[in-house]
């Protein structure tokens, strides 16, 4: 509302409710609207105003007219429009630097970085980020004003960056178990053939070994290095190795390997690989050799489940007793085999 008062003699003059023509006023130089024009008395009168914000800022002259016709313009500066006052925020940006890709949001909303990482926020707002990492990607943590990798709390005073470093997970390219086609007498060796840093921070890595009989349900066994030794292993297993790489702050992703499989006689003489490493330290062994001199060959003693290095251990019949209509025959056995008596 803008009150004004007559001058240079000119003198408001409205005549009331009941006559057609009123008191009017134009503030001049656009993009102001005069709702009403209120008459108080000759030399004094109240504008209701309604100014466009794109209104051009400044003095500006009023022009009043009165019923009969006659007006009279104000000097400059009656009414002067000034530009509101900015409202009182700042920029918080949000950059991200590290090879790794993550997020950073805010609360209040705002900041959605990815896409979206300098918003304005009203002074002394109280804005507090976190960091969300991609996978193969870990939060490493903050910096320009925040640290560890937890959230960020940040009170806005000012234009404000925050920094969040995202590492990149090593990666775990190609990898396998050496030999390929393994015998009961090898080692494995886990072997990793191609690996990858972005951070270019170096990869240490971690071993898990597993067997299987059927090469399709696996379970852990009881060595982390990456060798399993030969005397680890079973002749008809399957054996294969979880690897995962650290950079030295976080883990990349478990790489398996293909599974080997470790032949039950790889040397094809009819005898166990595991049974020749047990009793000669080898395979491929002469399956008629006697090298104990006890009459049955190293094949029929590894059929019979003696000791082929131990003449006293054969399958030998060691007593026959008649006991009419009986026969009692004793004879020399094993664990875990059966035996079938034939009468020629």
């Amino acid at each position: 509302v803008v009150s004004g008062l007559a001058s240079n003699g000119s003198g408001f003059f409205d005549p009331g409710t009941n006559f057609p023509n009123h008191i009017a006023a134009v503030v001049n130089g656009g993009s102001v609207t005069v709702n009403s024009v209120t008459y108080n008395n000759p030399t004094n009168i109240a504008l209701d105003l309604t100014i466009d914000g794109a209104a051009t800022t400044g003095a500006r002259t009023i022009t009043v007219t009165n019923p009969d016709g006659q007006s009279a313009t104000s000097v400059s500066g009656l009414l002067t429009i000034a530009a509101l006052p900015p409202p009182s925020s700042f920029t918080l940006t949000v950059n991200q630097f590290g090879s790794g890709t993550g997020t950073v949001t805010s609360l209040p909303s705002g900041i959605d970085c990815g896409s979206t990482c300098s918003v304005n926020f009203a002074s002394n707002t109280v804005v507090t980020l976190t960091a969300n990492a991609d996978s193969n990607s870990a939060f490493r943590g903050w910096a320009n004003g925040c640290v560890g990798t937890g959230t960020c709390q940040v009170t806005i005073s000012s234009n404000t960056t925050v920094a969040a470093n995202f590492d990149a997970l090593p990666v775990i390219l190609a990898a396998s178990v050496l030999p390929s086609s393994p015998t009961t007498t090898n080692d494995l060796v886990a072997s990793v053939t191609s690996s990858n840093d972005a951070d270019g921070d170096p990869i240490n890595l971690a071993y898990q070994w597993q067997q299987s009989t059927d090469n399709t349900n696996f379970a852990n066994v009881a060595f982390t290095a990456d060798t399993l030794p030969a005397s680890a292993t079973i002749a008809g297993d399957y054996y294969r190795v979880l690897i995962t790489p650290n950079d030295g702050f976080a883990d990349g992703q478990t790489f398996t390997t293909a599974a080997v499989f470790v032949p039950v006689d790889a040397d094809g003489n009819g005898i166990n690989d595991d049974w020749e490493v047990q009793y000669f330290g080898q395979i491929g062994i002469d399956p008629n050799a006697d090298p104990d001199g006890d009459g049955f060959s190293n094949l029929q003693v590894f059929l019979a489940g003696t000791d082929p290095t131990d003449s006293s251990s054969a399958l030998r019949i060691t007593e026959i007793t008649i006991n009419d209509p009986d026969i009692v025959i004793n004879f020399t056995s094993c664990t875990n085999k059966f035996y079938d008596l034939q009468l020629n």
